[in-house]
């Protein structure tokens, strides 16, 4: 509460003379994180449920202008509508990894980076053991766009962001996944009409053999995955395919015992 005297009153609020006092990390940015001598730490007071059973404890916080970032508690609840400002106040948005020119470009978004020292880059070929293969300082600002390239073995391929604050304390993203391909000698060109695909020329690798058929969007998800026959002259026509927006771009992935093979389908 702005004004009177930083004490307690009667009523347990704190009051400020002056809004410096209060001990926010940038109240002319219009954030209200609290640093870490700030007085309305570990303070606050769990509303418990509302009548029809609701919990009333906050969970998210206002960020300027108009958009919210996750509420995270640490120890107890701080009093006000924001907490102490840690690593893990600082939010991760739109994780993805695309396809570009033979290598993979990760890209994220931060927001409510506050006292945030870097960003480790982690990949995994097995989802479980991770290695760092690089890092980015944060900028410090309110948003913050970061990207990183990597060349991994072709493969599915995993990452993850490990956040690390000016103290310390570290914090990770959700993983994300794709599967690199790289592209062998020869050619393959398709084509996709009325939810069909049509194939009409593979390299020799691939002719009078089975092959595995995947289409991915550029976030590296995967849209269907289905065996296929390839023979010498004939066109591979794969029908009832799955409703697929082209408003991005699609990969098709061919691939067998020996070799890999792709090509965007615009």
């Amino acid at each position: 509460i702005y004004g009177g005297s930083n004490v307690l009153d009667s009523a347990g609020n704190i009051s400020f003379n002056t809004i410096s006092n209060a001990n926010f990390v940038n109240p002319n940015t219009y954030d209200f994180h609290l640093n870490s001598n700030a007085a309305a730490i570990n303070i606050g007071v769990d509303p418990g449920n509302s009548t029809n059973g609701i919990h009333l404890t906050p969970v998210f916080e206002y960020i300027h202008t108009v958009n919210f970032i996750p509420r995270t508690i640490q120890g107890l609840i701080d009093a006000g509508s924001y907490e102490r400002s840690t690593a893990l106040a600082t939010t991760l948005l739109n994780l993805k990894s695309v396809f570009q020119q033979q290598r993979i470009l990760i890209t994220w978004q931060s927001v409510n980076e506050l006292t945030t020292d870097r960003y480790e880059i982690l990949r995994s070929y097995d989802q479980s053991n991770f290695a760092k293969i690089g890092n980015l300082n944060a900028t410090l600002q309110n948003s913050n766009h970061y990207q990183f390239i990597d060349k991994p073995n072709p493969g599915l391929v995993a990452y993850k962001i490990k956040l690390i604050d000016q103290d310390g304390t570290v914090a990770y993203s959700k993983i994300i996944t794709i599967d690199f391909y790289k592209n062998n000698s020869g050619s393959l060109r398709a084509f996709i009409h009325n939810s069909t695909l049509y194939i009409h020329e593979v390299p020799k690798s691939f002719k009078n053999g089975s092959a595995t058929l995947q289409l991915y969007n550029t976030a590296g998800e995967l849209l269907f995955s289905t065996q296929t026959l390839m023979h010498s002259t004939e066109t591979a026509i794969i029908h009832q395919l799955p409703i697929i927006s082209f408003s991005d771009k699609v990969i098709l992935v061919l691939k067998n015992n020996r070799d890999r093979i792709s090509t965007m389908l615009q």
